[in-house]
């Protein structure tokens, strides 16, 4: 096989293996409403001015940036059901690529593909958890696009700079960082502009300067015209309001470090370092001189660029990923030796086949614990499907309360329903309306205020993020649980009479004959997964978080010995048995309760959570000692264990109130237990209030000093315990 073949069939099945990493079960839940004001769009020929979409906001401003994002990808749901909209995200993976391929190609002289195929790969890998048809991944592709067209400008002729005119009048409409664009632009420029003072060139002729200014000008070019010229500066600003979503934190946040792709980035980063240090020559001042010759300094200056958006959020971490592999793959391509390109790029061919079929099996799924698998298809369990039917029953039009998380699935089902709030967060909800949803979901009586002045009919709410106003609601006699699934529970005003089980199997969207084809031509083998979830412990567990105790008994007693389900079936009902036998005073349910937890522990001695369901069943009868006797043993299972943590601190506060004289090793082993917890889970803010504020009750500023910088006021805790912030913090200094 001549070269250049093999070179072509490299890129060739690195492309598939983008194009696999594209097709993904639809989780994200934002992708509703994107469909849904597209479908708008072309239904009225026009861009949304107002909102339109929700009741409480209904009229007021909207900059809807993303406006010809969200017509493309309702188009592909046109073409091939909702789960069709993965298919874009492949045909942006394959444009990746392509451009990957002729940024490499431009930057390196002799062209050694299966170093960059390995390279391109691995950057794909570690990229897959943000290509999710999500409108950022058009900023992924335009910024390579941005510097390819740079390097072709600059390597080949001046007349390519023009095309970043188009470019950015089609970032202007398609995604919120279209300034990165201008960014880009300007570094580049200002590279150029500096080289050529350096050479007394005349900068005013250079046709960078002027396609960087004509590309800023682009940016009027949209249905809002010039008001996008400083448009970028209202998003920046929503960006450090916006403490709604995770994916904003950055790396000070222990959150942000959850992900693997953190600990990658840190490491291309160190492998950047040595590209800059090392590759290009032994000596410092020479290796980075080449490495400027080789990339341009203004390719380095994005790099940098790139770096400090990776620190800034997790979900910026692609930029720099792909911005650097062709880099990389130079790099590793330098130390490859010359008589062995053959052999390494017949093993790339062969690591990119194996890719892809790692891809579609979903096995790089399953090892890198990734919430999504490979196919065309709406995942069941994170659109509440069930609920968009059960909504068709009731008059969905009336007044009530939802989450911005679950609404916008709703917003795809029903042309006519409007959210009270929804994923478009800051672009049209102020972050005081944000802040009140969140004060209503955390504080009961918060609720029933806003209740009495809208007189909501209903309330549905994402089953696993709200558990605390769901078990508010369900212990309400004014209203009544009418549905409940994986997803999500419906709550409606009436009066209740006898609560009846309404948890029920997630329901599914047909998959298209269309997508059902494509996910047969890329995997002709695949198996439908048998899904590890079993509803009766589920419902069970569901029941048994908002303290339906009868319910979710009735549904561990549905399970079989054969479910797999046994141990934890066990653990459930020891400490169901338990705490009604507290309530009713019964020593006959206490002792059953522990006999269930003892048979637990004796088939599987070596697992945690059945010491963990002991400990707090002698907790709950005053048994401190005997308490503290399990939870270390859990413990000694499952060393992060926080609640078992957090629950020997509570045993040695307990144990400071029966023995005073004893109470300062209590206290002390207290500040260790929550220390250890804290540590495991700084995130947690009843920690730290808990560690600030009894610091500071003790005088111990410096150390309050630590958890008090974290707190506001929050919405968990009562007007007395806020008050303790705000006395806490004026005391230590902290204002």
């Amino acid at each position: 096989m001549k070269e250049n073949s093999i070179n072509y069939t490299i890129v060739f099945v690195v492309m598939l293996v983008g194009c696999a990493i594209g097709v993904k079960e639809l989780i994200e839940p934002d992708l509703w409403w994107y469909m849904r004001t597209g479908e708008w769009i072309l239904e009225n020929t026009q861009v949304p001015a107002t909102d339109f979409l929700s009741y409480t906001h209904f009229g007021v401003e909207w900059i809807n940036v993303k406006w010809l994002y969200e017509v493309l990808i309702y188009t592909f749901s046109k073409i091939g059901g909702p789960e069709f909209v993965s298919v874009f995200q492949s045909i942006i993976n394959v444009l990746i690529v392509w451009v990957l391929y002729g940024i490499y190609g431009q930057l390196s002289n002799s062209r050694k593909t299966g170093a960059w195929a390995f390279v391109t790969i691995a950057a794909l890998a570690i990229c897959s958890y943000r290509m999710t048809a999500r409108p950022e991944t058009i900023s992924h592709l335009f910024s390579l696009l941005t510097i390819l067209i740079y390097l072709l400008g600059k390597n080949k002729n001046l007349k390519w700079f023009y095309w970043w005119i188009p470019l950015q009048v089609l970032w202007t409409n398609m995604h919120e960082a279209y300034a990165t664009g201008i960014v880009l632009m300007f570094s580049f420029a200002a590279w150029e502009v500096f080289l050529a003072v350096r050479q007394k060139q005349v900068i005013l002729k250079t046709p960078i300067v002027y396609s960087t200014g004509l590309a800023t000008l682009g940016i009027c070019l949209n249905p809002r015209g010039y008001e996008m010229l400083l448009h970028p500066f209202e998003i920046f600003s929503q960006l450090n309001t916006n403490k709604y979503t995770t994916e904003l934190l950055d790396y000070h946040s222990s959150i942000y470090w959850e992900k693997w792709q953190s600990v990658a980035f840190i490491i291309v980063l160190v492998l950047f370092g040595w590209f800059l240090v090392f590759s290009n020559g032994k000596q410092l001042k020479k290796s980075v001189q080449n490495a400027l010759n080789t990339i341009s300094g203004g390719y380095i200056l994005i790099l940098f660029l790139f770096i400090y958006l990776g620190f800034s959020a997790q979900r910026n971490i692609p930029f720099f990923i792909l911005a650097i592999s062709p880099i990389l793959a130079i790099g590793l391509g330098n130390i490859i030796p010359k008589k062995i390109d053959k052999i390494v790029s017949i093993t790339a061919l062969l690591f990119g086949v194996v890719s892809y079929c790692f891809v579609v099996s979903n096995q790089f799924y399953t090892l890198t614990n990734s919430k999504y698998n490979f196919g065309l298809k709406v995942d069941s369990y994170s659109n509440p499907i069930g609920l968009g039917h059960k909504l068709q029953k009731i008059d969905y039009k009336q007044a009530h309360f939802s989450d911005y998380l679950t609404s916008s699935y709703i917003l795809w089902k029903h042309k006519d329903y409007q959210s009270y709030i929804d994923l478009r967060d800051l672009d049209v909800f102020p972050a005081s309306f944000f802040e009140e949803m969140l004060l209503v979901s955390q504080n009961y009586q918060a609720f029933k205020d806003l209740d009495a002045m809208n007189d909501f009919q209903y309330v549905y709410l994402k089953r696993l993020d709200f558990t605390g106003l769901i078990r508010n609601l369900n212990a309400d006699s004014n209203w009544t649980m009418t549905y409940a699934d994986p997803v999500a529970c419906l709550f409606q005003k009436q009066k209740k009479a006898t609560q009846s089980d309404v948890f029920k199997a997630p329901q599914q969207l047909e998959v298209s004959s269309l997508s059902s084809a494509i996910n047969f031509i890329l995997n002709p083998i695949k198996k439908e997964k048998v899904s590890p979830i079993n509803m009766d412990f589920m419902a069970a567990s569901f029941y048994n978080a908002i303290e339906d105790h009868e319910l979710a008994l009735n549904r561990l007693n549905k399970l079989t010995a054969n479910t797999g389900f046994e141990y934890q079936s066990l653990c459930m009902q020891g400490r169901i048995l338990t705490e009604l036998g507290v309530r009713a005073q019964s020593d006959s349910l206490m002792a059953e309760g522990l006999s269930r937890t003892s048979k637990a522990k004796k088939l599987f001695p070596k697992k945690s959570e059945a010491f963990y369901t002991a400990g707090l069943q002698f907790y709950k009868q005053g048994l401190l000692n005997e308490a503290i006797i399990d939870l270390k043993l859990c413990v000694k299972r499952d060393k992060k264990n926080v609640d078992a943590l957090s629950q020997l601190a509570l045993c040695q506060n307990a144990l400071a109130q029966v023995d005073p004289q004893n109470s300062a090793i209590y206290i002390a082993g207290w500040f260790k237990y929550m220390e250890q917890a804290y540590e495991i889970d700084p995130s947690n803010l009843m920690f730290a209030y808990q560690l600030g504020v009894s610091y500071c009750e003790r005088n111990k500023c410096k150390k309050a000093k630590k958890y008090l910088e974290k707190l506001e006021e929050l919405p968990f805790l009562n007007a007395a315990q806020n008050a303790s912030i705000v006395s806490c913090k004026r005391k230590c200094l902290i204002d």
